[in-house]
């Protein structure tokens, strides 16, 4: 810390120790004291954090955590605690590759063995979509990567717990840093229930927390109104970035053409000086989001009540934020043979029909015992389990869930499951035959640990049956586009700059699984169109150079489509700016087709963190990228006046218009779509 020149020259020519000691004081609890905060809010831990520690969920290691000499001026938010590993490790869990491969302070928020937890309770009760502000002063010997994390014991009932869950990556060094963490809580949290959590590496020793609290303000200020430290930032990010300059200028080369409009009269004659108005309806590109059939129907679910104004207003999100959807679980083979189930989805996409959005198909085969137990439950086949398990509907599922008993029941009933599932495939393409515009025709075909990257694989001893199934489904609708699905391809695979800067260990990815698969199935002459890539993100998120390169490895197998796009992080401005440049690189090659969120409303998503609305659906920073590039940036609005020789000319994206001509007291509306190779219209005003 540095003081004031006066001052210490006022040390040395009046020696008044005593004054001057105070005002060293007092310096030194002003450099720790944290900015000011909007008045109001709710504190969530005791006065004495360290009293009020509660042990950590079972089986995870215990932090060690040692209370320090310290100022005063800490005392009222528990003084400065240590928190280090516990020499020897008392998880059950083997450890995985990350301790032997990646950085010593990398932390698997999956495996015990890598880190030791310390938990805080909440005194307070929280309620859903709350907002917290997570206060703390943090510094080490060295640097060190540790997390925080936001999470209820126990979770509630109906999702898995890594829905419910907020954490942070954080790291400290050896200055003190300040920490302001601003988060929307995600489901409700019961006195002495939430929880804040701090994860260390199983290396960590000292790492010093001071000043932590956290405050509950409610609904009463927005994200935008409290401090936030950035904690993360990705490669790429800097608002100068090359690769972004170069990706808008490719848009406006790829996405857009030179188009014009000839006025005439009824006798070909050009018409000078008419007024032209060129209105953009529709993007060619699809730009949409998955959508739900309970929230649309105001059925109550996951713990989520729908008033019919939540109907309304999903409702109209879809009409303003999609030219495509796609039915989330709706369609899959669970719904599909519940029969109050598929007319419901049935309805709905009849819905987005009338209104001229686009349905993908979500899909017709997901290689998975565990997604064809309702479709299986009454055959023959299976009733020994039915038999073993008639009081347990939950072992029953389980059962016909693993991919060892139901390989072994079906071991020398190959050709029956196959027609089971092929006829399911047919009676989909049929029913919905002019409803839907595309269709995932296999869903993770590499997402299993199997041997082969999927249970039905095992069982077939191959993967050309899949080469078979698509060419089967072709022959049912031969105009239909079909696409290859998988996760984990574009989320952060080998990306160092993780490890480096944030602790962080990335995710395996199955890039080179997937496309071993493509390259078969194109040897095997598979009809299909494309490959759509989930894109679930959450800290591991890709930089937009790392994703360019990804999408030209993949293009040569066709369209690329991302299917369920979403960021799990709690820090808005964050997820705001990768929405942003995914956005611009995905928008920017050639390859790309449409891009589909899983999701757009906090209540009604999966992971209770959509990319456009918070649960009182004000508009998240994420939500304004959307609408601004999609709705303003990349949408076209031209006028103007036609030349001597009766013309128009523009530069517009494409898509669907209505172009609106006035001259001699005469009016014309007319609609047209403009392409690469559509990109002139007559309008004859008689």
């Amino acid at each position: 810390m540095q003081f004031p020149l006066q001052l210490l020259i006022s040390v040395t020519r009046t020696r008044r120790i005593v004054p001057v000691l105070i005002v060293l004081a007092a310096l030194i609890s002003v450099s720790f004291a944290q900015p000011s905060l909007p008045p109001g809010g709710v504190t969530l831990l005791a006065g004495n954090v360290f009293r009020q520690r509660v042990p950590a969920q079972k089986g995870e290691n215990q932090a060690v955590m040692v209370m320090e000499k310290t100022l005063p001026s800490y005392q009222k938010h528990g003084g400065i605690f240590r928190l280090s590993a516990p020499k020897t490790s008392t998880a059950t869990a083997a450890p995985t590759d990350i301790r032997q491969n990646q950085e010593a302070d990398a932390i698997d928020g999956n495996d015990p063995a890598t880190r030791a937890v310390a938990a805080f309770r909440f005194i307070q009760p929280v309620k859903a979509g709350d907002l917290l502000l997570i206060r703390f002063r943090a510094k080490a010997p060295r640097k060190t990567f540790f997390r925080i994390y936001i999470h209820a014991i126990p979770h509630s009932k109906g999702r898995p717990v890594f829905r419910e869950w907020s954490w942070f990556p954080l790291s400290a060094d050896t200055e003190w840093r300040e920490f302001s963490l601003p988060m929307y809580t995600k489901t409700a949290l019961k006195k002495n229930r939430g929880r804040l959590s701090f994860q260390v590496p199983m290396t960590c020793r000292d790492l010093q927390i001071a000043d932590l609290e956290v405050i509950n303000y409610g609904r009463s200020y927005s994200y935008e109104d409290l401090p936030r430290t950035d904690v993360m930032t990705y490669p790429g990010q800097e608002p100068d970035a090359r690769w972004r300059r170069e990706a808008l200028a490719r848009i406006e080369k790829i996405r857009k053409s030179d188009v014009t409009i000839t006025v005439v009269d009824k006798n070909g004659k050009p018409i000078p000086d008419a007024k032209v108005q060129v209105d953009m309806t529709r993007h060619a590109f699809g730009f949409g989001s998955a959508a739900n059939r309970w929230p649309w129907l105001g059925e109550d679910r996951w713990g989520e009540h729908f008033s019919p104004a939540d109907v309304a207003r999903y409702r109209k999100a879809i009409e303003e934020l999609c030219n495509e959807v796609t039915i989330e679980n709706g369609l899959l083979p669970g719904a599909w043979v519940d029969e109050q189930g598929r007319a419901v989805s049935l309805q709905f996409v009849d819905w987005l029909n009338e209104r001229g959005i686009g349905v993908r198909g979500m899909m017709l085969l997901r290689p998975a015992w565990s997604y064809y137990a309702s479709t299986l439950i009454d055959e023959p086949v299976v009733a020994p389990l039915k038999a073993k398990y008639k009081n347990d509907s939950a072992g029953l599922y389980k059962a016909m869930s693993d991919n060892i008993i139901m390989g072994e029941l079906y071991k020398d009933h190959q050709d029956e499951l196959k027609k089971i599932l092929y006829d399911q495939a047919d009676e989909k393409l049929n029913v919905l035959r002019g409803k839907i515009i595309d269709w995932i025709a296999i869903n993770h075909p590499t997402y299993s640990s199997s041997p082969l990257g999927n249970a039905f694989s095992d069982l077939f001893g191959n993967n050309e049956w899949q080469a078979d199934f698509l060419k089967h489904v072709h022959n049912v609708d031969k105009t239909m586009p079909l696409y290859i699905n998988e996760g984990g391809i574009d989320p952060a695979g080998d990306e160092t700059w993780l490890r480096e800067e944030y602790g962080l260990a990335p995710r395996k990815v199955r890039r080179d699984q997937l496309e071993n698969l493509l390259k078969l199935l194109k040897a095997e002459n598979a009809p299909f169109d494309g490959v759509g890539m989930m894109s679930h993100f959450n800290w591991y998120i890709t930089p937009p150079e790392t994703l360019l390169k990804m999408f030209d490895r993949f293009a040569p197998y066709g369209k690329i489509i991302m299917t369920e796009y979403d960021v799990d992080i709690p820090d808005e401005k964050l997820q705001g700016d990768y929405l942003r440049d995914f956005l611009i690189a995905f928008y920017s090659h050639p390859a790309a087709r449409s891009m589909i969120l899983w999701g757009f409303w906090d209540k009604a998503h999966w992971l209770i963190n959509s990319p456009i609305y918070r649960r009182d659906w004000s508009l998240k920073p994420s939500g304004e990228v959307w609408k601004q590039l999609i709705y303003k940036d990349w949408w076209s609005n031209e006028s103007g006046t036609t030349n001597r020789n009766g013309k128009f000319n523009a530069r517009v994206f494409h898509g669907e218009y209505k172009i609106t001509v006035e001259a001699q007291g005469r009016r014309k509306e007319i609609k047209t779509r403009f392409a690469p190779k559509n990109t002139n219209v007559k309008v004859i005003l008689e």
